[in-house]
This record gives structure tokens, C-alpha cells and sequence, in this order.
């Protein structure tokens, strides 16, 4: 198996815990919530929301994915820490095993933060990761965190 890591970072001006609220904490309700074309429904299919926490993501029919599983491997709310995996659905399969990432979100001064993610990418044997897939991923993930804080900045008492 090999791994594949990118490292990213990015600084909002949303107070680290309430960008970390809307992320780990409610975005099984805020995320469908905001983006309706392209998030069906987030479920906790075991535990609720903390270390161990499995869930499933259901996509709209027609789009790239259809579904994806999620597992919380660490939740830390004092330090805005979170580790989780896809281990199951549409984004892994295929030439990857696993998708890893470790989000960490730290305050940086006048009421902003940074979150940074570190993505691991395990492939099955001696696979290539396709970077079509992976642009395609990033480019969702960024969609959703520009959802977030433009819905977080326009309504500064959600999560506050």
C-alpha cells in the first residue's frame, strides 16, 4: 500500500470554535441544509459524534459520488482537533483503500482562525492515484467551506 499526502491550509475570518462547531459538531445538520445540491443526508450510523463515531453520507442522485462512510478516529474539542477516515463509498474503492485526514483549527488572532488539513491517501498496492478524482474531491471540499463561512459570516450568532 502507498500513501499519498497533501497538506492544506487556509485562514477564515470565523473564530476557530465556531468554524470547528460547523464543521465536527453540526455538520450533519448544517451541511445539508446548505448545500442542497449537492448533500442529501448525513446519519450517524454508530456512536454520536465523537471518537469511534461512524456516518454516512448520502449525495444526490446524478452527481459524482453516491455515498460515502465516515469514522471519527479522534475528537478533541478542547484543542480543535479532528481525525477521521473514508473507508467506504464512492471516493474509496477502486486504486484507494483509505482517505485520511487530520483537521486542525487554531485561532490566529482578531476573532480568525486557520484550519489546517493534512489528507493521506492509501492506495491499494502499487496503484496511481488519479488526479482527476483528486481535483474533483478538492474542488468539493473547498465548495463546502466556502458554504460554511459565507453562511457563518452572514449569521455571526450561529454557533457563537
Amino acid at each position: 500500500m502507498g500513501v499519498t499526502t497533501y497538506t492544506d491550509e487556509v485562514t477564515t475570518p470565523i473564530a476557530a470554535e465556531r468554524l470547528f462547531k460547523a464543521f465536527f459538531v453540526e455538520s450533519n445538520n448544517l451541511f445539508p441544509e446548505l448545500l442542497p445540491g449537492l448533500i442529501k443526508s448525513i446519519k450517524f450510523i454508530e456512536g454520536e459524534g465523537g471518537a469511534g463515531t461512524i456516518k454516512q453520507i448520502e449525495y444526490l442522485e446524478g452527481g459524482t459520488w453516491k455515498n460515502m462512510k465516515t469514522k471519527i478516529d479522534e475528537f478533541d474539542v478542547k484543542n480543535l482537533v479532528c481525525k477521521y477516515s473514508i473507508f467506504e463509498g464512492d471516493m474509496v474503492g477502486g486504486e484507494l483503500e483509505t482517505i485520511s485526514y487530520d483537521v486542525k483549527i487554531e485561532a490566529c488572532g482578531d476573532g480568525k482562525c486557520t484550519c489546517r488539513t493534512i489528507s493521506k491517501y492509501h492506495t491499494k498496492g502499487d496503484s496511481v492515484i488519479n488526479e482527476e478524482e483528486l481535483k474533483r474531491g478538492k474542488e468539493k471540499s473547498e465548495a463546502i467551506f466556502k458554504a460554511v463561512e459565507k453562511h457563518l459570516i452572514e449569521n455571526p450568532s450561529v454557533y457563537a
